[in-house]
């Protein structure tokens, strides 16, 4: 089940869409830079994360490009991966041991008294 529950209900604060298109042009310079000095495992993990970010990015603006307009929770669960495939292609060119990626019953509040809540708020999405 997907972890993500956010969709946007009310008209977008401009300030925040302002900060959001900072982020998201922040992301394609990464992105361009990736594409230069990367190995093509690496550089073809990152162009998937960055298109499941872009369709994310137009759904939230409700934008025309976007392609799905009632798939948000799986865009944005699908986006997490991609980035975690991109996280291990790098870590793969580096000569890194091992993935980086969490394991499937993560929890960051492990060992305190949040732990049972996030559990079980987990088990409820």
């Amino acid at each position: 089940m997907a972890r993500w529950r956010y969709r946007p209900t009310r008209e977008l604060e401009p300030k925040a869409v302002e900060v959001a298109r900072h982020a998201f042009d922040d992301c394609f310079e990464a992105y361009a830079v990736v594409q230069t000095v990367a190995e093509r495992p690496v550089v073809d993990a990152a162009r998937v994360h960055v298109h499941r970010l872009m369709e994310l990015w137009y759904e939230v603006l409700g934008d025309s490009r976007r392609v799905w307009t009632d798939r948000f929770d799986l865009v944005a669960e699908l986006i997490d991966l991609a980035r975690q495939e991109t996280i291990d292609a790098m870590r793969a060119e580096l000569r890194l041991a091992g993935s980086a990626r969490r394991p499937k019953d993560f929890n960051p509040f492990h060992g305190t008294k949040l732990a049972d809540e996030y559990d079980a708020a987990q088990r409820n999405r």
